[in-house]
């Protein structure tokens, strides 16, 4: 008996280590793919950046792209894998409004459904105050989304539905699958199982989907149900007594409180002018009061449900950067980017377009319209923040660029062929009424054809500049010119740029650049 435990002992052991092994060498493969496949992705993602590719290109650059971005989804998930065995794994919990998350990961499948022709719906009950983890939620509803999908014959149907019971939310996926009969549901959840050879994927997303349930303390059972139907039935807890401290790394507030008030139109929990106007266009109402609930904090945020109200907004609020989902009624996202595009009005505004990921058409003429990003559903709120700091930063740096040029550079500080049309209209203007001292911001805009606050948003955007500002910018940046290249004395150099006084021009030109006028003629700066 003694021997017998032995051996069994040893034989335990070395299950252990070749398991081990196995985990390490899944691990380091998993590494090594990860480079080669993120070095593949940044050339692609640059090209497909450009506008000037031909269709073919375009539709050859994408497949190479979600080809590349499914090897990197299946490496992670080989990673997360390895992390699991390894118990290094931890949870990120935050509070929020679970039911919004939810909502913005399964509409983002209404593009599949189309496709598929699949009658989808989703039923999601309120679910505030909830503690969840955001990753962790989104890679087991995506996984079993996408597996439903996946396996959903033409005309079928899938039922994403969720319900809460005190401190628990149920989450039921529910389609139609064909061979029904063949499938062994008990090894569904088995680690590279698959149904025959020829089966699709790699047999790792339901195992990974069943080990972040019980990493999450939840529960997660599958049923087949008449008229080739099964249901995947997922448990998890929601209440913040339920995760031990072992199981997670931090747990935060990084959506805020429910009890911030959004109100139609504008969030108005923290009104600041100073911080830049969003505004978000998405026919799902949960998807925008998500997005509008995450950034109100960092941005003025107003909202539209179609296309159409988003063109009007945007033309009346000339907002600092828009996210507009694609796939909208009455007006596409493609359609309200090709139109502010080509407004004078609204042509500098960045747009960020939200897409489904697999519509490369729709991509292509995104960047014909001119649009200056894609977010693929369903997207990370980080992810999100960072896009649209970035693009603010690109347009910081354009201002700064302004204010290093003596003269108005259309093309230095352009972003399309109508801003640079825009601008050229504006210099022109400059040379015509610069000198007149009676030009103010009033004459300004009816010259340009636009209202006293279109122009103001659009110039703060170039140059961070009120109208008022701008022209006595222009005006002293003239007054330089004419310094360098002239004996004119500084009385004249004053009436001729329009100023009314002499003194108030220096007074204006030492607030500015810190010299007197004559003090910077003689200086080494000129």
């Amino acid at each position: 008996m003694q021997l017998d435990l032995k051996l069994k002992k040893e034989e335990a052991e070395r299950f252990k280590k070749l398991n081990d092994f196995k985990s390490k060498l899944y691990t380091d493969i998993s590494h090594e793919f990860r480079t080669p496949l993120t070095l593949i992705s940044g050339p692609i993602d640059a090209k497909l950046s450009e506008g000037n590719i031909t269709d073919s290109d375009f539709a050859n650059f994408s497949m190479i792209k979600r080809n590349t971005n499914r090897l990197l989804l299946l490496v992670d998930q080989l990673l997360d894998l390895a992390k699991l065995d390894k118990g290094k794994l931890k949870l990120n919990i935050l509070h929020g409004e679970l039911s919004l998350f939810l909502h913005t990961i399964s509409s983002s499948f209404d593009y599949y459904a189309d496709l598929k022709k699949i009658k989808y719906t989703i039923k999601i009950a309120s679910i505030k105050n909830s503690w969840y983890d955001e990753d962790v939620i989104e890679k087991i509803v995506t996984n079993l989304l996408s597996n439903a999908f996946k396996y959903c014959p033409k005309l079928g149907f899938c039922e994403f539905v969720v319900t809460r019971e005190k401190d628990k939310v149920f989450i039921s996926i529910k389609n139609t699958t064909e061979n029904l009969t063949e499938l062994n549901v008990e090894n569904l959840f088995t680690r590279f199982y698959q149904k025959d050879e020829f089966a699709e994927g790699a047999g790792v997303g339901l195992s990974l989907v069943r080990e972040l349930v019980q990493l999450y303390h939840g529960e997660i059972s599958v049923y087949l149900e008449e008229k080739n139907t099964i249901n995947f039935f997922v448990t998890l807890p929601i209440n913040q007594d339920s995760f031990d401290q072992g199981t997670y790394e931090k747990i935060s507030k990084q959506i805020s409180d429910q009890s911030d008030v959004i109100t139609e139109g504008l969030v108005e929990a923290k009104e600041d002018a100073d911080l830049p106007i969003l505004l978000v266009v998405e026919d799902h109402a949960e998807v925008r009061r998500f997005i509008m609930l995450a950034l109100k904090h960092k941005y003025q945020i107003f909202e539209a449900e179609n296309g159409k109200q988003g063109i009007k907004k945007a033309i009346k609020i000339v907002p600092d950067i828009i996210i507009s989902d694609i796939r909208m009624p009455i007006c596409s996202g493609i359609e309200l980017c090709n139109s502010l595009k080509h407004d004078e009005r609204t042509s500098h505004i960045p747009i960020i377009l939200l897409t489904a990921g697999v519509g490369e058409e729709n991509e292509l003429k995104g960047l014909k319209a001119g649009a200056d990003d894609f977010i693929t559903k369903p997207f990370k709120l980080r992810i999100l923040e960072k896009r649209i700091a970035n693009l603010i930063e690109t347009r910081k740096a354009l201002r700064i660029r302004y204010s290093q040029e003596l003269i108005l550079k259309a093309k230095d500080i352009a972003i399309t062929p109508t801003d640079e049309l825009f601008l050229n209209k504006v210099q022109q203007i400059l040379d015509t009424h610069l000198s007149d001292s009676d030009f103010n911001a009033v004459l300004f805009s009816k010259e340009v054809g636009m209202s006293r606050m279109q122009l103001h948003r659009k110039l703060l955007a170039y140059t961070g500049l009120t109208t008022t500002s701008f022209i006595r910018s222009q005006r002293l940046k003239q007054a330089i010119h004419i310094l360098k290249t002239s004996d004119a004395s500084i009385n004249e150099v004053a009436y001729t740029v329009g100023f009314n006084t002499p003194s108030y021009f220096i007074k204006c030109f030492k607030d500015v650049y810190k010299k007197t006028p004559t003090e910077y003629f003689y200086s080494s700066d000129l």
